[in-house]
C-alpha cells in the first residue's frame, strides 16, 4: 500500500481541545495539522502548549493565501521551545513529503 500523508486545517481556534486529542492519542502518524488558516498569534494558548508539549510533530504551518511572513513572525514569538518551532516550519513538511 502507498504511503499516503493527510492533513487538516479547519476550525483550529474553535475546536483546539478536540484537535490537540486526536493529533495526541488515536490519529495514525501520517496526520498532520496545518495551523496555516490563522495567524500564529490567534491561536488559543491552550493549542499553543499543546503543540509545544505533544503535537509539535503533526503540525505544520504553510501557505492559505496568508501573508507568510507575517505567519513566520507571529509563529517565533509564540512561547514554544526553539525544537518546536524547526518541526512546524521544516522538519514536520520534509516528513509529511517524504523527503
Amino acid at each position: 500500500m502507498p504511503r499516503v500523508s493527510i492533513t487538516g486545517r479547519r476550525e483550529w481556534r474553535r475546536h483546539s481541545h478536540g484537535i490537540k486529542n486526536v493529533l495526541s492519542t488515536w490519529a495514525p502518524p501520517n496526520v498532520y495539522g496545518d495551523i496555516s488558516a490563522y495567524f500564529p498569534k490567534s491561536l488559543d494558548s491552550e493549542l499553543v502548549r499543546a503543540i509545544d508539549r505533544q503535537i509539535r510533530h503533526r503540525v505544520m504551518i504553510g501557505g492559505n493565501g496568508l501573508d507568510l511572513k507575517r505567519c513566520v513572525e507571529e509563529l517565533s514569538e509564540l512561547l514554544l521551545r526553539h525544537a518546536s518551532k524547526e518541526h512546524i516550519l521544516r522538519q514536520n513538511a520534509i516528513e509529511f513529503l517524504g523527503l
